[in-house]
């Protein structure tokens, strides 16, 4: 159940830190400052491993146009995926918690109810989640939790904590939720060690401070600064702070409940300096939004790489005609990979020296060199002609019935980029009825391609040409059509810093398409409603000098 709807509601059970989860550095510039400062970060320490952050409150009448509150319904007792009354009465505490909460979202008036001008920060006190939130009226949440709690049937145990009143909620024999409400706009919350309730709360809620917070780092400001991030979700990973944590190793106001004390869970002797290496090789992950407004969101997962490492993965990514992270303006659905296979063969060789050299000793490691030198060996057997290829770009932009009730009409482009197209083309033509017409396709003279014996439904005839960079085929309905594809398939634009891979569809019409009215009860009225409203949806993978990142972006049609 990750949606923006349930990150704003993110202080109930820390449930953000699950959701989050974007395009480009987003074109609208970062959210103005809060008039003032979120007081949340002078209660996190500087040495957390990790933090995420809503620094602006969300702007709720931009989250209505594109989810309104009647999507609450898919989430609501009626809603697709929720477990039986049979079902919850043997869950385990947390999930009913969780589902007694989204009985109560869903009667939210405007479906943000006490969360409506939250600002919160979601973070590691050892490995372990806290939230310090600051929302519209604390009562109100109060009285909240204290129906869900009811509705859950999970008992409560109040009392207090250096002076503050504490509810504390058992999860299991081993976590318990802790709940405190510093002030009329304060919330506080961690899941902790049952055994370690009394001295994490105590941090939780100041009473022990660190020496150093977050506030005092800056740290979340340059990552906003860095990474082009309005505010509304920005966090990290400190990757070499949490092994830390795992290894024993961290000091700091936290360092008395470092889970390395759990023999499940601790970083062994043997395996610490693998994960630590690994780390040096990424040691932050960064993430939050890039863009959020009415015309879409776009959000980032990014690993920041040690300039070595950035360097060698920035040099595997390769321009294909029209391949760009930023969704298209139309279309049904796009696929794309510029990858250069020569540059990858020689990067795995490298990788597999480098383990060889200097091997893994970590148990849970052993099968990653086995690995390497299993892809190496795959990688240098591929043919000279296809290891050329540099990646390809797939648009379907209309699949939909045509000349009677059981035929489609498909209409598609494909551009194949490559060192050598003409070598392409020889190895095609060779297994190819009617292969020879196309050894001479050019942009200027097309040639086209009988596929009529292999039965594709809407596919008969693909249209061919090249040029010296790329192949381009298209399925069209006629000529015409086929030549303006086929001449915008090839002078597609090629990015600066093109993605390694994209996949995207068009959300609307995709659901329009393979889920017609009627065609599934379990999308109501309520939710086709929203889903219609929404346009492209694509996932993108970047390998800069940088970082690498993964992007997920959404458009919303107007």
């Amino acid at each position: 159940m990750c949606s923006i709807r349930s990150l704003a509601l993110a202080p109930l059970l820390a449930a953000s830190a699950a959701c989050a989860v974007s395009a480009p550095a987003a074109p609208n510039p970062p959210a103005p400052a809060a008039a003032r400062e979120f007081a949340g970060l002078e209660y996190v320490p500087a040495d957390t491993p990790y933090a995420l952050a809503a620094l602006a409150a969300f702007p709720w009448d931009v989250v209505e146009q594109w989810m309104p509150a009647e999507w609450s319904s898919a989430a609501g007792p009626d809603g697709d995926g929720r477990p039986t009354a049979e079902a919850l009465a043997w869950a385990d505490p947390a999930e009913r918690l969780w589902w007694a909460y989204v009985d109560e979202a869903a009667r939210f008036p405007d479906g943000a109810g006490p969360f409506r001008d939250l600002r919160m920060v979601v973070y590691g006190l050892s490995v372990y989640p806290a939230v310090r939130a600051e929302v519209a009226d604390a009562a109100a949440v109060r009285a909240l939790l204290d129906r869900v709690a009811e509705v859950a049937g999970v008992a409560s145990d109040r009392h207090t904590i250096g002076g503050e009143a504490v509810v504390e909620l058992e999860l299991d024999d081993a976590l318990t939720l802790v709940l405190a409400f510093p002030s009329d706009r304060e919330v506080a919350a961690g899941v902790f060690p049952s055994d370690l309730v009394e001295p994490l709360t105590r941090v939780l809620l100041g009473v022990d401070r660190p020496d150093r917070t977050l506030a005092d780092t800056g740290r979340l400001a340059a990552l906003r600064r860095d990474h082009a991030l309005p505010g509304y979700l920005v966090g990290f990973v400190d990757t070499g702070r949490l092994l830390d944590q795992l290894t024993g190793r961290a000091t700091g106001v936290a360092a008395f409940a470092q889970p390395a004390r759990d023999p499940e869970v601790r970083v062994t002797a043997a395996c610490a300096p693998d994960l630590y290496r690994l780390a040096a090789a990424f040691p932050e992950i960064v993430y939050g939004y890039e863009r959020f407004d009415a015309g879409g969101l776009d959000v980032i997962v990014r690993f920041v790489t040690h300039p070595r490492v950035g360097a060698q993965l920035a040099g595997l990514a390769e321009s294909v005609p029209g391949l760009t992270a930023e969704p298209p303006a139309a279309g049904l659905f796009v696929a794309g990979l510029g990858l250069d296979l020569r540059a990858a063969g020689a990067l795995v060789d490298a990788l597999g020296d480098e383990l060889q050299a200097d091997p893994l000793r970590c148990p849970a490691l052993a099968g990653v060199a086995p690995a390497v030198a299993r892809l190496g060996g795959w990688l240098d057997q591929v043919p000279a002609e296809l290891a050329a290829i540099r990646g390809a770009h797939l648009v379907v932009d209309e699949i939909s019935p045509a000349r009677g009730p059981a035929a489609v009409h498909v209409r598609a482009r494909l551009a194949i980029a490559a060192a050598a197209p003409e070598l392409l083309l020889q190895r095609a033509s060779a297994g190819l009825t009617g292969g020879l017409a196309i050894l001479g396709a050019t942009a200027a003279e097309p040639a086209e391609l009988s596929l009529a014996r292999f039965g594709v439904p809407g596919v008969d005839t693909v249209h061919v040409a090249t040029d010296e960079r790329a192949i381009a085929l298209v399925v069209a309905p006629d000529d015409a059509t086929a030549r303006a594809d086929l001449a915008r398939t090839l002078d597609g634009a090629r990015p600066a810093e093109p993605p390694l891979a994209v996949i995207g569809f068009h959300v609307g019409r995709m659901m329009a398409l393979v889920q017609p009215e009627g065609g599934d009860p379990s999308l109501t009225p309520a939710m086709r409603a929203v889903l219609a409203r929404w346009g492209f949806m694509t996932s993108a993978l970047h390998a800069t000098a940088r970082a690498v990142t993964w992007r997920w972006s959404m458009r919303f049609d107007r």
